[in-house]
């Protein structure tokens, strides 16, 4: 099935997608967020644009936010994770500049290190130390801003899953194409949000978003072919015992 649309978030009308904090939205030990995300426009220096948080200053609830960064010349990517809601632990990850095409970003947090891996298109980029234990605050889960509204990103994103584990390089680069099947029932998988003209969740939780500010749905080439799959045959399907 071609994957046909995507939406576009556009920072001048601060655009963003929400979903209400709810338990499982707190994973409390190790997580994995992966998207894929094309800017309008190439990050310029100063400018700390969001890709997804779990972010709200008021009442002291931040839990963490992965953005892009640029300090002069040099590009970052950038995790922040709260210990308590107020004290930041930031990790900066130098990158090439990922200009206005679309490029695959997960962050890889570890509890038990503690750390967060970076990945851009399915290759580790760096990690750092990230907080011991993650605040479980009350904020929403938002794709294109924080929870304020504030630092939005002006750009598109797609397909974007939420995982309760620690993804593998090797995961990481199979979901890439887009094409290989999760399964909904997946104990690991907390949300996946195709954003095929939908803002429903295809995981296991019914965690569909809030579309802020009036975003639109377009049609789009994409770097990969599928939005949702069918599932891949079983062994025993194809033949093999």
């Amino acid at each position: 099935m071609a994957n046909l649309y995507t939406i576009d978030l556009v920072a001048a009308s601060t655009q963003y997608l929400s979903r209400a904090d709810t338990a499982v939205l707190d994973p409390g030990t190790n997580f994995t967020i992966e998207g894929w995300f094309k800017m309008n426009a190439e990050v310029l220096g100063g400018e700390t644009p969001t890709l997804v948080s779990k972010f709200l200053s008021a009442g002291d609830q931040r839990s963490w936010v992965l953005n892009l960064a640029r300090d002069g010349a040099q590009h970052k990517i950038e995790f922040i994770s709260y210990t308590n809601g107020v004290t930041a632990v930031d990790v900066l990850v130098n990158i090439t500049s990922l200009g206005t095409t679309w490029n695959h970003i997960a962050a890889v947090y570890t509890k038990a290190t503690p750390q967060v891996e970076i990945y851009v298109n399915g290759v580790s980029v760096g990690t750092g130390t990230a907080a011991a234990s993650i605040f479980d605050g009350t904020a929403a889960f938002v794709i294109g801003a924080l929870n304020n509204p504030a630092l939005p990103m002006d750009g598109k994103a797609d397909d974007v899953r939420f995982w309760n584990d620690i993804r593998t390089t090797a995961e990481i680069a199979d979901n890439m194409s887009n094409c290989n099947f999760v399964d909904p029932a997946d104990g690991s998988l907390i949300g996946w949000w195709t954003l095929e003209n939908v803002l429903t969740d295809s995981g296991p939780n019914g965690l569909t978003l809030t579309n802020n500010n009036s975003a639109t749905f377009q049609s789009a080439t994409l770097p990969y072919a599928c939005a949702v799959a069918t599932p891949k045959p079983t062994l025993l399907l194809m033949g093999v015992g």
